[in-house]
């Protein structure tokens, strides 16, 4: 069975086939993760403002960098990796202010 995985902030989609256990993303903490069932009203608060837009690009490099980094892709300082998870948590609050403001 394939399923599909979207990335809001990247606005990109990645499959992940389960018959052969094959990923070609895996990144956790994706927008779609992190508010399910409101895709469809991020799509049009980043459609509409461009500084919202900004925020969706800026979680989504960060979370990619927390990514690489738990993986060893990219090893960080524990200080470091702190200070990225500090600022998702911030951009994600941002986002879900936006969300629940429309």
């Amino acid at each position: 069975m394939t399923q599909i995985k979207f990335n809001a902030s990247a606005w990109h989609y990645s499959c992940l086939d389960n018959s052969q256990g094959d990923e070609m993303s895996n990144t956790p903490h994706t927008l779609g993760e992190e508010f399910p069932g409101k895709l469809d009203t991020i799509h049009a608060l980043k459609a509409q403002d461009a500084g919202f837009a900004r925020i969706l690009e800026e979680y989504d490099d960060v979370n990619d960098q927390i990514h690489k980094a738990e993986t060893h892709i990219e090893p960080v300082s524990q200080e470091h990796e702190a200070t990225l998870r500090k600022r998702r948590l911030m951009l994600k609050d941002a986002i879900a202010g936006a969300v629940a403001a429309s």
